[in-house]
């Protein structure tokens, strides 16, 4: 029987303890979702943990409500509203059901009626239900608002933490004491007033109160954290100084009400500049104009840069006018360049030095007009006097003489430039000796003509007898006669041709007496008949049979012999374009056999690092260095090293980043190396784009709840490598030009209802979400398996991790590949099992 030492209260059952503590250690929600009301059959019932139904179920709907007691942070409030038109039954047991059909907790409650409205005393009821429990925070409530009531005090309590809230009679000007009743602003404040304090010195005492005869308190749709938000605004409706203005609060969040400090400030209304036109303004932060004036005066513009009036006049008047300006004093004026001729002022020491100039290089006899004019004879045609003066005389350059002018006749062997009287030339011609068949008398001498000059000049008696001596001088004794020499030659007039004639029947010794080195090319020559000792003119292989190097190089044969038949031969190269010129060549010869030719080895024919990491050099040697150095540059196929992802800490809904590290290209064939990591981002819309920060689908825009592949890419043009994910295996999306990719495996990346990237951890080739996915829930199942589409990318082999839970059910879960035939299992007594397949 119920009577006042009766206890009233609420727990968790075994199973919805269970419950909780395994939604905690998976990191998802717990959801209750239904409150289940009870009768007892009319007993008094004690709650059990142990229980899993009610005593007697007459009611059973979705909650309004569930919160934390704002008196207890270890205790949840679940709440239900019972419409008019609802009852008919007792209320004395109580429990609650989440999501998934699992009997989490129970309660008792004092016996209470609830009537029907045909009774004539239908109401809406609501009914509370505390439930103590170790932890609240990862409770949650879904609800349907067309089907659940909301409460007065509910709405209330909403409406209360929105920023808007109702005006208040009048603001502080400044600190007052929280009690009693006051004047504020010229208003009379009555008990129960709202007023605005937003001027106390402790800032956190700031905020929107009700007037009272006692100590006042903080209004109710202000007086918790929750309902004090940044951005808080209010209308003061009366007020000299705030009447009709609106107040802001600029805190920002989180905002703990009487630990943080508040700060008001005026978002709108009067600020004291009254209604009209002004020419200079004061403007706040806020747009808002908080003093106005009219100046008239450069000062009252606060202008620096420009005269007053007065400055002005104070100028002019000591300014000479620009028409016939009468100066006082002692004008000056910027001295001209000599030589100016023009309209500008001539200063004194212009007029000195145009002075000075005029007489600068003149003597002293010379430097005024009187003893210029005394030195022209005063006379003022000077000039023209002096030209007819001159008219009259012939000039010193080729003059032209008339008349018949004489001159006095030089003496003989004059050799001057006085003029040549006709006498003068006459005595001198008798002494020569005509140029035609001249007869000389005495004993005329002349030069000596050097020997071997074959001229018209004079032969001189010297000159004859050294071309004798010359002639003779290197002959043997026996033939220093012409007599001699026919004798020799046999008296034959026609000596050269008979030799030539002779000599025509021959043969050349070619091998013997040939120039070796002289440039000339032997054009036919096969090389297997080149065994004389020796070098050899050069010889093209194009043209030469048997030589080494390719066709149109040039080489320069040797021969050096041994014994009987042995030889060898070496092709020296001679400078050419061709491949292979560069290298010397020789071979040998045994009895009749001639050897292959073999190649000498230099420097020039081993493989650069380049070419070694290339590979493409076929006819290049490799030092134990390069060929470490080219191993070295090749991952082996199917290589990934690096290229972990992580969702970026600052926006993980839409940015990955992307490690460095190098993998094989698809086709086994290039190395892909990402030197530098980088973000890329899920794009809402546009295209792929290169580089860090760049956009990341090859697709285009993201959508939802789908699955993307992670590729690595190298651009054809330049060899750069980048990222991008397709829903393609082949990454048939990607942009053109990027001929080499590889897809790495393991690091598929799913979009979620709403496009973001779903939370994940990626270790290398393994991909682990950070909550759960729940791909199945069975309740009531039947015997037999049922297939299960698990969240792994599909098509493709994934190796997947699964979770499985069992309640109130005698059960096994067998997890198979759709690849695999499906297993019979047998329960207890030999009864079918119900399976899983995924």
């Amino acid at each position: 029987m119920v009577n006042q030492n009766s206890i009233f209260g609420g727990m968790l059952t075994t199973a919805g303890a269970a419950k909780k503590t395994n939604c905690d250690a998976l990191g998802v929600p717990w959801e209750p979702s239904h409150m289940l009301i009870g009768d007892a059959n009319g007993a008094d019932p004690v709650p059990n943990p142990g229980q899993t139904k009610l005593i007697n179920q007459v009611y059973r709907a979705p909650l309004n409500h569930l919160y934390v007691s704002p008196t207890d942070p270890n205790v949840l409030v679940a709440e239900l509203v019972l419409p008019p038109n609802v009852g008919g039954w007792w209320i004395r047991e109580l429990a609650l059901e989440d999501v998934d059909g699992v009997f989490s907790a129970v309660a008792n409650c004092a016996p209470s009626y609830k009537p029907l409205l045909v009774q004539g005393s239908g109401r809406n009821q609501v009914v509370r239900m505390h439930i103590a429990t170790s932890g609240t925070a990862n409770i949650q409530l879904k609800i349907d608002p067309s089907v659940v009531l909301a409460t007065r005090e509910f709405v209330t309590e909403e409406l209360a933490k929105q920023d808007f809230k109702h005006s208040v009679l009048a603001a502080t000007t400044g600190p007052i004491v929280l009690s009693g009743l006051q004047t504020i602003d010229t208003v009379v404040l009555p008990a129960g007033a709202a007023v605005l304090v937003k001027d106390q010195v402790a800032a956190k005492d700031n905020g929107l109160y009700v007037v009272a005869a006692g100590a006042w308190a903080r209004r109710a749709d202000a007086d918790t954290s929750a309902k004090v938000t940044p951005g808080l605004l209010v209308h003061v409706e009366k007020g000299a100084v705030n009447g009709d203005a609106g107040w802001q609060l600029v805190t920002d969040g989180p905002i703990n009400l009487g630990v943080s400090a508040l700060a008001f400030e005026m978002a709108f209304g009067r600020t004291g500049v009254a209604a009209g036109t002004y020419r200079s303004v004061t403007v706040d932060k806020c747009g808002r104009v908080v003093g106005a004036t009219n100046p008239n005066t450069v000062e009252g513009y606060g202008l620096t840069d420009v005269y007053t009036m007065t400055q002005i006049d104070q100028a002019l008047a000591l300014k000479a006018p620009l028409a016939s300006p009468d100066f006082s004093g002692i004008p000056k004026a910027p001295t001209a360049a000599p030589g100016t001729n023009t309209l500008q002022l001539a200063s004194t020491a212009f007029v000195q030095a145009a002075l000075a100039a005029l007489v600068a290089s003149s003597p002293a006899a010379l430097d005024t007009l009187s003893e210029l004019a005394n030195a022209l004879g005063n006379d003022p045609n000077f000039a023209t006097t002096i030209l007819n003066a001159l008219a009259l005389k012939a000039p010193l350059a080729s003059p032209a003489l008339t008349g018949t002018p004489t001159g006095p006749t030089a003496a003989p062997g004059t050799n001057t430039l006085q003029l040549a009287t006709t006498a003068f030339v006459a005595a001198l011609g008798a002494l020569k000796a005509n140029l035609a068949s001249p007869a000389l008398t005495g004993t005329p001498t002349a030069p000596t003509a050097a020997p071997g000059t074959n001229t018209l000049q004079l032969a001189t008696t010297a000159f004859v007898q050294a071309a004798v001596a010359a002639l003779v001088s290197s002959s043997p004794a026996a033939l220093d006669t012409l007599n001699e020499l026919a004798a020799a030659l046999g008296n034959d007039p026609n000596f050269a041709t008979t030799m030539t004639n002779i000599l025509a029947g021959k043969a050349a010794i070619v091998d013997v007496v040939r120039n070796k080195t002289d440039g000339t090319v032997d054009v036919g020559v096969d090389w297997n008949t080149i065994v004389s000792a020796g070098r050899h003119p050069k010889l093209a292989p194009g043209d030469s049979p048997s030589g080494p190097g390719a066709a149109g190089s040039y080489f320069y044969p040797e021969v050096m012999y041994h014994a009987g038949q042995a030889f060898t031969q070496l092709a020296y190269p001679y400078a050419t374009s061709f491949e292979g010129a560069d290298s010397i060549y020789f071979r040998s010869r045994y009895n009749t056999t001639w050897h292959p030719w073999r190649a000498l080895q230099h420097s020039g024919h081993y493989a650069s690092k380049t070419e070694a990491e290339e590979g493409t050099a076929s006819k290049r040697l490799m030092s134990p260095l390069a060929v470490s150095q080219a191993i070295a540059s090749h991952a082996p196929p199917g290589f990934i090293s690096g290229l972990s992802l992580a969702v970026n800490a600052t926006t993980p809904n839409t940015d990955i980043d992307v490690e460095v590290g190098r993998a094989r290209d698809s086709t086994d064939t290039v190395d892909l190396i990402l030197a530098a990591g980088l973000t890329k981002r899920f794009q809402a819309a546009g295209a792929w784009s290169a580089g860090a920060g760049g956009n990341a689908l090859f697709p285009g825009a993201k959508v939802a709840n789908t699955f993307y592949h992670f590729f690595l890419i190298r651009k054809d043009s330049d060899g750069s490598v980048d990222v991008g994910f397709d829903t393609s295996l082949v990454a048939a999306n990607r942009p053109a030009g990027y001929s080499k990719f590889v897809r790495l495996k393991g690091r598929a990346v799913k979009t979620d209802s709403a496009g973001n990237i779903i939370p994940f951890i990626n270790i290398g080739n393994t991909t682990e979400w950070k909550a759960l996915q729940r791909d199945m829930q069975l309740t009531n199942a039947t015997p037999g398996s049922t297939t299960v589409a698990v969240s792994v990318p599909p098509g493709i082999r994934a190796r997947a991790r699964t979770y499985a839970s069992i309640a109130g059910e005698t059960a096994v879960i067998f997890v198979r590949s759709p690849e695999s035939s499906a297993a019979v299992l047998a329960g207890p007594k030999g009864q079918p099992m119900r399976g899983v397949s995924a």
